[in-house]
């Protein structure tokens, strides 16, 4: 991505982004980094997905009415998750880029 591919990214993300780490089940100690853009304008979750990449669509989903149907672009994969992060990380504002500092110094030391 260019320049200003990824500051428009980030802005998305900022707006309408997560940034979490997700735990396997029953218990697993398994841990990895993920991204996740929800939005119900399919166009604009589409254009992110292209434009990073990576991840991957999944929808629509439909909550029961009166909420629109969304659908929502997902990167699992650790290095994709990871780098992702590591792009955007200079556009983004206090709270997201803190949790995104978190995420990066937990998956960083274990490398």
């Amino acid at each position: 991505m260019n320049d200003c591919d990824t500051k428009a990214l980030a802005w998305l993300l900022e707006g309408e982004g997560s940034f979490m780490v997700n735990k396997g089940r029953n218990n697993s100690r398994k841990r990895w980094p993920v991204v996740v853009l929800k939005m119900t304008d399919e166009d604009i979750v589409r254009g992110a997905a292209k434009l990073a990449g990576v991840g991957r669509v999944y929808g629509p989903y439909c909550p029961a009415p009166p909420r629109k149907p969304f659908w929502s672009w997902q990167v699992w994969v650790k290095a994709d998750s990871l780098a992702l992060m590591r792009n955007v990380r200079p556009y983004m504002g206090q709270r997201r880029g803190a949790k995104i500092d978190e995420i990066l110094a937990e998956f960083e030391e274990a490398a």
